[in-house]
């Protein structure tokens, strides 16, 4: 065998464990994504599940905040009408 022979015959056998060693890597890597994406897709629906109850309580708050401006409003227009 020629040197030139022998040289292209390390080459590729390096070149074969590179390819290899990425590809296991790539496959590692993925894997660990997809978890991840799991794991954040639970912390979203747990996040949901609190803010459900919270913007409840948010509504029902500006509501009475709105309910006591209207009340300011019409407790104002009576005061007026007995002013005059």
């Amino acid at each position: 065998m020629d040197a030139v022979q022998l040289t292209t015959i390390i080459v590729l056998i390096v070149f074969i464990i590179d390819v290899t060693a990425v590809s296991v890597f790539l496959i590692l890597f993925l894997r660990d994504l997809r978890t991840t994406a799991q794991d954040a897709d639970k912390a979203i629906r747990d996040v949901r599940h609190l803010t459900g109850p919270v913007s409840v309580v948010a509504g029902l708050l500006e509501n009475v905040a709105i309910g006591s401006k209207a009340f300011k409003v019409v407790s104002n227009l009576f005061s007026r009408n007995e002013e005059e």
